[in-house]
């Protein structure tokens, strides 16, 4: 008793850390319905009242009108607030947020793991897999975290503001979708950026600030941020990550006040920034200085707090950088902008086209080159308030280095320019520094300094960058190449970034062989020809050829030609090949389609070095390649199949297409090669796009089975080519008669479906059942925005035994089954005797004799029976799942969500049954929403 006392008495003091609006916040049920206006349309309690601590409907909204009101939201059955909105009440650094129609939410409680994972990231406090660098799942784990380490709430709580949470700023419309805010609103108070970029003009106006101060990092920060770190070279302390982590227990806490010092002082000690330069050679035979790439080796106590800054950082960029850059911008592929690149290029090789011309550009010596001065008035005209300006200014003005030559370190200089190679800051800091080059290229296109490229005006788009890797893109006249270069001249005057002409290449169409002379003479440019190498993979305007793809077959070789003198084991080749060979071919795999013939030769030389090592020799392999591919449950190594690989990344193509990924690659895709169109209705044999697009077209049959539509507004959804009824895509059920029977068009949505007709009686079953579901969708549809769904095929059977279904009911439950919290056994009757009368409109009995009696009688109608049996059996894993959130502290549900799961359950059943080719459930779908509404 004594020590249940205790125990009480220590989560009381845990509790009482918490503020009222809270612990209310998490321990409030959403969504039920309001029990003062439950017969009214839209009663669900969504909305909480920071001062008053409960949920209110949209209706109760005029008695709280003067009270601080926070929106919530529900995802995949839980409750769920915008990050922008929690950022004004209480840090929500390191707790995983989740993207929903282009916002970022977090969830506010724990939920259980969906299915097993193997990771190394799981939640501090539920053990939930989760992301890099996040180590919370939700608010609430956050929470009991930091309660549980005996940490003061105040330092990650804020003034509530309650201009920031009006009435009037609430909108219960319906128009109020989480697809409005930006990719990051207001991530941290000390960095304020506008929607506007154009940094030459100074144009990001000051949002409004707010009242309180939010302090830079919890206690427990730094540690965590040491966890994510390696274990790299050591700096000039000569101590590594591991070490730090190895005597966390006897230093953390003053490693955690040094950290803490830095943010609240604005003092960084200069041993403290200083460097150990490490010179790698870029190539073998190196002997000038220019030959070596200088890498910055820092001190442990320096990159925890560079990456502290970093991850505040980049969590805005995508918000203020330029489509164009694709180089440390979260979300952004590499691969997209050479897709991209592979598309404008694709008829350099015809002479009956416009002209045109690309010039690819080096940046010499980029980080050592960049100006301070010019950084820190970028970051002043991007509005970064001036404590975050002086945080950078410190880390890149105040080191020192040290250069190691044979081991040994040789004196201690400072430097007036750059950023360092090894620093976790530099990438981004450098990719600001890029994006005023990327504006300035825009605004001269804008005045027509120079010309677009073709099938570039729409977009505006002048070029497409790497980091320091550039390719702009012109009309090809000789006036438009002077003034890009102007604005190069311009650009290193301010940044101190200098293009390196001798390793810049120029590549022109269309242009007379005159032309062509005229512009090698007089621009010191090289003239190159396609195909060439751009951004590490081959740029061609055809289907790859032997020749294009050979540097991968020889880069492979060179890596086994120097393990072959290890004398390695067997399980060391095997390694090798699955973590060094395998990552080299991702990257080509994630780009192209590569050539049987390519993927043939690759997998022979990893098969020869496998078995043979030294010899090389493909006759003494044991069992065959394919084999060795295989999973290991099925005899395998676990090795991926090339092939297969292959394809898998072009269904991610295909994938960021049909999302409608906001990304460079996919708006042009849309405006020059859709053109309004959905990607299913496209002619495979079209001459439009690349060999590229022609491979991606190809596989998209594929992309059919694993894609589909959740209806929101059904304004983005194809009426007729995208899954996103229960019969399929429509053109592919009722064919091309569909179309003029319905009377609707190839090209209409979802929403033109329900807004331009009337609906109508047809003499078929099919249609009728389409115009009911028509019907059902207009009435009961949100106004949130289409959802594009990526699936693998659920393994349900099409029958149910419900001998073995009342084998497991008559079982006796053993004490408190179904949870502790008011979940028994009579919620569970209450549940299905809620969900029965909706469905059937008729008065089962709650007793269980009566209920399992129902269910096993014979039903003379197939159909019927089959629902009946198949919602039983769905209520009794929903209520199960239920009592098992609830036995493990989770949010309780409502009957009402848990009959919303048990609905969505059994329409996916009947989508599956029916594409599976059975057609003897063909009405059940019209039954269940006959029945069920």
């Amino acid at each position: 008793m004594v020590r249940e006392g205790e125990e009480e008495e220590e989560m009381m003091m845990m509790m009482a850390t918490k503020p009222a609006w809270l612990e209310g916040l998490m321990a409030e049920t959403f969504f039920s319905s309001c029990g003062i206006h439950e017969t009214r349309r839209k009663s669900e309690k969504n909305v909480f009242c920071l001062l008053c601590c409960l949920s209110v409907c949209p209706h109760c909204l005029p008695s709280h009108r003067s009270h601080p009101l926070l929106q919530v939201r529900r995802y995949v059955y839980h409750d769920v607030v915008r990050l922008s909105d929690l950022e004004k009440l209480i840090d929500c650094s390191y707790v995983q947020p989740y993207t929903i129609n282009g916002a970022k939410v977090i969830f506010l409680n724990q939920r259980p793991q969906s299915r097993a994972k193997v990771s190394s990231n799981v939640c501090f406090t539920c053990d939930r897999i989760l992301q890099e660098p996040f180590h919370f799942c939700s608010l609430s784990c956050k929470v009991d975290y930091l309660s549980y380490q005996g940490d003061d709430l105040s330092s990650i709580l804020y003034r509530i503001d309650e201009s920031d949470f009006t009435f009037e700023g609430l909108r219960m419309d319906g128009h109020d979708q989480l697809g409005e805010i930006s990719t990051m609103e207001d991530a941290e108070d000390i960095m304020v950026i506008s929607d506007e970029s154009d940094q030459g003009n100074n144009s990001h106006k000051k949002e409004k600030k707010k009242s309180k101060k939010k302090k830079p990092e919890s206690n427990y920060l730094p540690g965590m941020v040491l966890s994510s770190l390696g274990n790299r070279r050591k700096g000039p302390d000569w101590y590594t990550s591991e070490f730090y982590k190895a005597i966390w227990d006897i230093i953390g806490q003053e490693f955690t006040l040094a950290v803490q010092s830095f943010f609240q002082k604005g003092f960084l000690p200069k041993g403290i920034n200083s460097t150990i330069l490490a010179l790698i050679p870029k190539k073998l035979a190196a002997k000038e200085m220019r030959d070596y790439r200088p890498i910055s080796c820092c001190n442990v106590l320096y990159k925890v707090i560079s990456k502290i800054i970093a991850n505040r950082l980049k969590l805005l960029l995508p918000r203020f950088i330029a489509g164009n850059q694709s180089a440390f911008v979260k979300d952004r592929l590499l691969i997209e902008n050479l897709l991209l690149a592979t598309e404008l290029v694709k008829d350099y090789h015809k002479d009956s086209i416009s002209a045109r011309c690309a010039i690819k550009i080096d940046i010499s010596k980029a980080f050592d080159s960049v100006q301070w001065s010019f950084l820190t008035n970028t970051l002043v005209a991007m509005n970064f308030s001036p404590t975050f300006i002086h945080w950078i200014n410190l880390c890149i003005t105040t080191a020192s280095f040290s250069v190691q030559v044979n081991g040994d370190l040789v004196g201690y200089f400072q430097s007036k320019r750059g950023l360092r190679q090894g620093c976790s800051l530099s990438p981004y800091l450098f990719v600001i520094c890029m994006d005023v080059l990327s504006k300035m290229l825009d605004k001269a296109a804008g005045v027509r300094k120079f010309g677009f490229h073709p099938k570039c005006q729409r977009l505006g788009l002048t070029h497409l960058s790497f980091a320091d890797d550039l390719m702009v893109l012109s009309d090809g006249k000789t006036r438009s190449i002077e003034r890009i270069l102007e604005v190069f001249d311009e650009f290193c005057k301010r940044s101190g970034l200098r293009i390196s002409l001798e390793k810049s290449t120029l590549y022109m169409a269309g242009v007379s062989p005159i032309i062509k002379q005229e512009i090698a003479a007089k621009f010191p440019f090289d003239v190159g020809q396609l195909p060439v190498r751009y951004l590490g993979l081959s740029l061609v305007t055809k289907r790859l050829t032997s020749a294009d793809y050979s540097p991968l077959l020889e880069q492979i070789k060179k890596r086994i030609a120097t393990w072959t003198s290890h004398f390695l084991s067997f399980a060391g080749r095997f390694n090798l090949i699955k973590s060094v060979l395998w990552s080299i071919c991702n990257f080509w795999l994630a780009a192209f389609r590569l050539p049987r013939q390519c993927i043939r030769e690759i997998d022979k030389l990893c098969s020869s070095f496998l078995w043979s090592d030294s010899e090389m020799s493909s006759h003494k392999a044991k069992v065959s390649w394919d084999i060795v591919c295989k999973p290991k449950a099925e005899g395998g190594l676990g090795l991926r199949n090339l092939k297969e690989a292959n394809d898998v990344s072009c269904l991610k193509l295909v994938w960021r297409i049909i999302s409608n990924s906001n990304s460079l690659w996919t708006k042009w895709v849309a405006e020059y090669l859709l053109r309004k169109k959905s990607i299913w209705s496209l002619k495979q044999s079209t001459s439009m796009g690349s060999w590229i697009w022609r491979k991606i077209l190809k596989i998209r049959d594929v992309a059919k089975s694993f894609s589909r539509v959740e209806v929101g507004n059904g304004e983005s959804a194809s009426f007729w080519y995208d899954h996103w009824s229960a019969h399929g895509r429509l053109i592919d059920t009722v064919g091309d008669r569909g179309t003029i029977d319905l009377g609707i068009p190839r090209e209409a949505s979802v929403a033109d479906a329900w807004t331009r007709r009337s609906r109508r009686r047809h003499r078929t079953s099919l249609l009728n059942e389409i115009e009911e579901m028509m019907a059902y969708q207009r009435i009961h549809h949100s106004d949130a925005e289409d959802t594009v769904l990526w699936r693998g095929k659920m393994m349900f059977s099409n029958h149910i035994s419900p001998q073995g279904i009342l084998g497991i009911l008559l079982r006796p439950p053993p004490p408190q089954s179904l949870g502790t919290k008011g979940c028994g056994s009579v919620t569970l009757l209450r549940i299905w005797a809620a969900l029965a009368k909706g469905i059937w409109k008729t008065r089962y009995s709650t007793s269980w004799s009566h209920l399992l009696t129902h269910i096993s009688t014979h039903f003379q109608d197939r159909v019927e029976g089959f629902l009946t049996r198949y919602t039983f059996q769905a209520t009794i894993y929903h209520v199960w799942r239920e009592r098992n959130g609830r036995r493990h502290d989770a949010a309780p549900n409502t009957p009402a969500t848990v009959i919303g799961w048990i609905d969505k359950q059994t329409r996916n059943q009947i989508t599956i049954i029916r594409q599976s080719g059975d057609r003897r459930y063909d009405k059940a779908f019209q039954a269940w929403l006959r029945a069920r509404y």
